[in-house]
């Protein structure tokens, strides 16, 4: 019998269910089969399982005593729930061995935990896409000019500034970072019919920013801008089918979507559209069409783009190995804050894959993946170490 793994219960930015017993998409199963009786299980998941409640407890308790710096009890608390899987454990418990605190400072079992938080459930990348109105000046005074303008219009009802003020409190840009707000300026955009209201709202219904998570209102505002040919909303469409999320897998649609919306510009479709080729989903299997997409999307700087571009020439999928290929496609991708690129970078210094074997450089790398990690999925205020 299995059991689908859990998220942590410490949510804010995306609020997560928890069904059983570790983080991330992982399975665990029992091995006495179907036979094993109720009250077995009930047994079974008592001396196993933290309650959800007694999980959260856990962590918060090991955080206080971390920053009352009573680290044998941190690493006490923190241990089991890493060995079970916690990834906010893990992130906490790589961090002591990283500094040293309550344990001898051990850039290996640093590593060893930052990996296990860091840790990807697939080997190359669809990728979604929020479009955001970014400011022309980063001049102070005139930033505060521009803000002060757009919220008077915001106010006056403005579609299109309601959906920009929507924009600089996802981003924190001249104002506080404010999910609630920017999902507020999106709504009142939205129902002025504002297609890229539309789509990022459908953003924030797909990741639950803000809201409960709902794929099912993603998809409903995705496809009101999508039908007006939005190349972001067509693309994040897209890959709702493709990973079957408020629907069933289904990688012809996801083709077609990502071909229209590669047709009206959008170079996240082109890196998608290259995972389709690569795997022969919903199209016929091409390996140079793949890398040709590829290589298109990371000329314009779509993150997913290099990665996957680095993860073909690693394993030499359409084009020969190269490891020094790979590594600077990785770090491309990285440098942009894509995870699976820090993690990819991380790797290759650990193992002197197109770069000289740095340990250092490979925790660096493994830390940034295991925060990011880490931030989608539990309370931002758990993750900082005191300095």
């Amino acid at each position: 019998m299995s059991k689908t793994t859990s998220y942590t219960i410490v949510i804010d930015f995306r609020s997560k269910r928890i069904t059983s017993l570790k983080v991330m998409k992982k399975r665990v199963s029992s091995s006495a089969g179907l036979q094993m009786g109720i009250s077995v299980l009930f047994c079974w998941f008592c001396a196993f399982v933290p309650a959800a409640a007694d999980e959260a407890a856990q962590l918060q308790a090991a955080n206080n005593a971390i920053a009352t710096q009573r680290y044998d009890m941190a690493l006490k608390l923190l241990t089991p729930l890493a060995q079970a899987g916690n990834l906010q454990a893990q992130f906490k418990l790589a961090q002591m061995y990283e500094l040293g605190y309550g344990v001898s400072q051990n850039t290996e079992n640093a590593i060893k935990w930052y990996k296990l938080a860091a840790r990807s459930d697939q080997p190359n990348q669809l990728s979604g896409h929020i479009s955001l109105v970014q400011p022309n000046s980063t001049n102070s005074e005139e930033l505060l000019k521009f803000i002060q303008t757009i919220k008077t219009n915001a106010q006056n009802g403005n579609s299109d500034a309601q959906r920009t003020l929507g924009d600089l409190y996802f981003k924190g840009i001249g104002v506080e970072f404010n999910l609630a707000q920017a999902l507020k300026y999106y709504e009142l955009s939205a129902a002025q019919q504002n297609i890229g209201a539309y789509n990022n709202l459908g953003y924030m219904y797909q990741y639950g920013a803000a809201t409960l998570q709902d794929f099912g209102k993603a998809r409903k505002y995705y496809s009101k801008a999508a039908a007006l040919n939005d190349p972001d909303a067509l693309n994040n469409l897209g890959f709702l089918y493709a990973k079957g999320l408020g629907v069933k897998v289904d990688f012809e649609q996801a083709a077609n979507l990502f071909q229209s919306a590669y047709k009206f510009g959008s170079q996240e479709a082109a890196s998608n559209l290259g995972w389709l080729y690569q795997n022969g989903e919903g199209v016929n299997r091409d390996y140079t069409k793949a890398v040709q997409l590829y290589k298109e999307a990371a000329s314009h700087d779509i993150a997913a783009g290099q990665y996957n571009l680095g993860y073909s020439y690693q394993y030499g999928i359409g084009v020969p190995i190269n490891f020094d290929k790979a590594t600077h496609f990785y770090r491309l991708a990285a440098q942009q804050g894509n995870s699976e690129g820090q993690n990819a970078l991380g790797a290759a210094y650990e193992n002197g894959n197109g770069v000289p074997k740095d340990y250092g450089e490979a925790l660096k790398w493994y830390k940034k993946t295991a925060k990011q990690q880490a931030r989608s999925f539990i309370h931002w205020d758990l993750l900082e170490m005191p300095d």
